[in-house]
């Protein structure tokens, strides 16, 4: 009961805390190195934003951001629980290029990490929720639920993200394997590939691109669920493949990471690397930059305080990234607080950088000892409250205020063909959520007008998601047109027309004609789906045009579910079992063994090990040894650099499993308690998995290199001492030690 007092009491302090003064309108912008032809512009700061880490544009470019203000609200992550969460409104009320209005829409929310305008309403988070609310006079309707296990994982780090619409009508986060679709009025949920950890995109094609905190992209070569179709297939080389493999970064200044005492990651100034923290990956599709940044991935790099640019080349149907630039870097910031998390592409074709501003951006759970000294050292716990959005446009091109909320259906349509890729987006969008099947002829048009291919791909899209694509009109575009996107397009929605068998055979054999290496990826994918000689033949001919190539192996494998025997006739004459006979070998066996590789949803939230420990440590240790781990004077010793945390765990779980008494030396000083360390052995509410994950954040917290120690160890640990009646003295746990754990297993990680 006095946690709950103090939760309540910590919320009224926190609520009653006033916002940080206003700044500056024109806040210095010089603090930012940016390439020569750019301007940047500061559009929205706080006291109008606090902590976001999200937003989205509305028709009338109104900013919806998400504000997080419970993440590492102090260098101990205290209170994460409380439900301080919202979701805020920015307006532009004097039309100067600056939010200058906050309106609250939604508050108290617990851990929001996501944000999307949807279909006349609102998709939002609240672990482990995700929400759909109805937008009336900028106020919330009645919410319905679309997921009640949206969040799997605890921590706030890796919970899914993103929420992005993409071009087959399927709403993907990042650190998910599911997606989500809005038919008929009612949500869809089904499953997809892993992906990523902080932010996700696309390309104007639909495939996805996202990252993981030490890699700057990573992406599918295929649009997502093309390849997941023979459940006894495990998909590898399609999806989550190293897109950017060159992580190096130019920062101009010293900066605090999680690993910086290891050698390599900082240089001899202190300057980070690579990647640490990378996220908010975003492929730029605007029209407000020159043309040889469409297609571009810029990713940020919050640990270094930049943004960096990379360049995408197709070859062959793989993916490759190269950094636009040799030495340096699209964006820096001097300031160390500027923390770049999330990008978007505005409805002006201008792009937009969130700024989370803040002091301290690694979650408590997985926070070193040294990088908290580090922080404490440079003050930046003291940073909090703060949030900014920035604009870049290019010099010389001007951008366009558009005022969508004023568009008929019709100019709607027209905006199928825009060259702003976010206004196609919103577009297809609401032509389907709008039901608007009486302009089927002029999305079919815009679908024919081969001189703009991607409004060709859009407008084939909308028709899909308003249930009114024609089979002959795919073969219509087909005639009219040989771009290789175009026709992978044509290739996927085909496949809702399975049924004619002889007009399709007929179809890919034009594709086949067209000689092109993305074309016959897709085509690979899309043909065994086909049970005509012809068909037939055209799969052992590209089985036969690529030999040993997994991709498209892969992409054999995965249209032939349940046919593998079948189909490893057809190239049954061949000498040497290559990738395609040992995947299809491979799926066989999996059948027969009813070995499902296909993603499957999660059907229970859990904790990482780290979250589970750090949770587990609060529980049971920190109110003796303290949360920093420095101890508490005649109470507990110190923690941090303690001999029981860097010398092995396996010392460490014999002393947490059966306690200490008396005095012990930590860093050579000699502590004489007035409490016991009580053992946890006998704790019915501990398993061996809790105390692996226990161990395991206690190593990584207050010691330089992380340590760990599976439970199946703690569980040979326990057996050995089960007769174990008494606490351990310093000298009997020292000499068990030099007995019975020998030099080779002594630190055991």
């Amino acid at each position: 009961m006095k946690n709950l007092y103090f939760v309540f009491f910590l919320f009224f302090l926190i609520s009653c805390q006033s916002k940080p003064p206003t700044p500056n309108s024109t806040i210095d912008t010089t603090e930012f190195i940016l390439k020569d032809g750019f301007n940047i512009e500061l559009v929205a700061s706080e006291p109008l934003l606090d902590s976001p880490v999200a937003f989205t544009f509305d028709d009338n470019g109104r900013i919806w951001a998400v504000e997080l203000p419970g993440y590492m609200r102090d260098i101990e992550g205290t209170a994460e629980e409380i439900a301080d969460g919202k979701i805020v409104i920015l307006e532009d009320t004097d039309k100067n290029g600056q939010m200058d209005k906050r309106t609250l829409f939604i508050d108290s929310l617990k851990m929001p990490r996501a944000i999307a305008l949807a279909y006349g309403g609102l998709l939002y988070t609240e672990t482990p929720h995700l929400w759909w609310v109805p937008i009336k006079n900028d106020k919330p309707g009645q919410r319905v639920l679309v997921d009640s296990l949206y969040v799997v994982g605890g921590n706030i780090e890796h919970q899914p993200n993103g929420l992005l619409y993409n071009l087959d009508n399927w709403w993907y986060s990042a650190k998910s394997n599911a997606r989500y679709c809005y038919k008929d009025g009612k949500w869809l949920k089904e499953a997809t590939s892993f992906r990523g950890q902080w932010g996700i995109t696309s390309d104007e094609e639909g495939r996805l691109f996202y990252n993981n905190n030490s890699n700057a992209l990573f992406g599918d070569y295929v649009r997502p669920n093309q390849f997941i179709n023979n459940p006894y297939h495990k998909v590898k080389y399609s999806t989550h493949q190293t897109i950017a493999k060159d992580r190096r970064l130019f920062p101009i200044q010293a900066t605090a990471v999680n690993r910086g005492y290891i050698d390599g990651v900082l240089d001899s100034l202190d300057r980070v690397t690579t990647f640490t923290s990378a996220c908010g990956p975003h492929i730029y599709l605007g029209d407000n930059f020159p043309s040889a940044f469409k297609g571009n991935a810029f990713v940020c790099g919050p640990e270094a305080n930049l943004v960096k640019r990379y360049i995408l080349e197709e070859k062959d149907g793989l993916i490759s990234a190269q950094p636009a630039y040799k030495d340096s870097e699209f964006l820096i910031s001097k300031d160390e607080t500027f923390r770049p998390i999330n990008i978007y592409t505005g409805l002006d074709g201008a792009l937009y950088i969130l700024d989370l501003r803040k002091g301290i951006i690694q979650h408590r759970a997985y926070m070193t000892g040294y990088l908290r000294e580090k922080i404490l050292e440079k003050g930046l716990e003291k940073v909090n409250g703060l949030g900014r959005i920035y604009k870049i446009s290019d010099k010389a091109t001007a951008s366009e205020r558009i005022d969508l909320s004023t568009y008929s259906s019709v100019e709607y349509a027209d905006l199928l063909q825009h060259p702003n890729g976010t206004l196609r987006i919103k577009a297809q969008q609401a032509l389907i959520f709008g039901n608007h099947k009486e302009l089927k002829k002029k999305i079919e048009a815009i679908a024919l007008d081969a001189s703009k291919p991607i409004g060709q791909i859009h407008a084939l899209w909308t028709l899909e998601g308003l249930g009114i694509l024609e089979l002959p009109l795919l073969k219509s575009v087909g005639e009219k047109t040989y771009h290789p996107k175009v026709w992978t397009n044509l290739l996927q929605l085909s496949q809702n027309f399975v049924n004619s068998q002889a007009e399709l055979t007929t179809f890919y054999q034009v594709a086949r004609a067209l000689n092109n290496t993305s074309v016959d990826l897709q085509l690979a994918h899309t043909i065994g789906k086909l049970n005509t000689p012809d068909a037939q033949n055209l799969w052992k001919g590209l089985a036969s045009a690529y030999t040993n190539n997994p991709l498209f192996s892969e992409a054999l494998v995965s249209s032939v579910a349940n046919r593998e025997a079948d189909f490893l006739k057809l190239i049954s004459n061949n000498t040497a079992k290559d990738s395609l006979q040992n995947m299809l070998l491979r799926a066989s066996t999996n059948r027969e063994n009813n070995a499902n590789k296909a993603p499957q949803l999660f059907t229970a939230e859990f904790d990482d090990s780290r979250t589970k420990g750090f949770k587990l440590y609060n529980t049971y240790c920190a109110a003796c040894h303290g949360p920093d781990g420095d101890g508490l004077e005649n109470l507990a010793p110190p923690l941090n650099q303690s001999e029981y945390i860097t010398e092995g765990s396996q010392k460490l779980a014999l002393l947490l499993l059966h306690g200490l008494q008396g005095p012990i030396t930590v860093r050579g000083k000699r502590y004489t308690m007035n409490a016991v360390m009580p053992g946890i052995k006998d704790n019915p509410a501990l398993t061996d998995e809790d105390i692996s994950a226990l161990l395991t954040f206690v190593g990584n917290s207050f010691s330089d290199f992380p340590k760990y120690l599976s439970p199946e160890k703690i569980k040979e640990l326990r057996q050995k001492t089960a007769d174990k009646k008494e606490m351990w003295t310093e000298e009997s746990l020292n000499e068990y030690v030099e007995k019975f754990i020998t030099e080779e297993n002594k630190n055991l990680f």
